[in-house]
């Protein structure tokens, strides 16, 4: 059953490496979320947008940590952020990269 399926494997079922920007849930507790979540947090550190203007640039927007709304502080230097070893984390992922230099297009339309 597809329902199944795409429960087992979490956040994984909807992931692409090529393309990060959109809503992500994910439960700390599950190796596979947590995983996909470092690696939101990387892209993040690896973009470094925010590092030379903290308001701008924000990859992780609306992120709740058990619904409670993570810090701007906290956002605003993802360098020191430590998932906890379990909760759910919410958040939008919006890459600041341009459009030319990423790989693929964010969203194809319709011909």
């Amino acid at each position: 059953d597809k329902n199944a399926v795409i429960k087992s494997i979490g956040a994984f079922a909807f992931f692409n490496p090529e393309n990060l920007t959109g809503s992500y849930t994910f439960d700390l507790s599950r190796h596979v979320d947590k995983s996909i979540a470092k690696r939101l947090l990387a892209a993040a550190q690896n973009e470094g947008i925010w590092r030379s203007d903290p308001l701008r640039g924000l990859n992780w927007r609306n992120a709740t940590l058990n619904g409670d709304p993570l810090l701007r502080s906290t956002l605003s230097n993802l360098d020191d952020y430590i998932f906890p070893e379990s909760g759910h984390l919410k958040l939008d992922y919006v890459t600041v990269i341009p459009a030319l230099l990423r790989k693929t297009p964010a969203v194809e339309g319709p011909r």
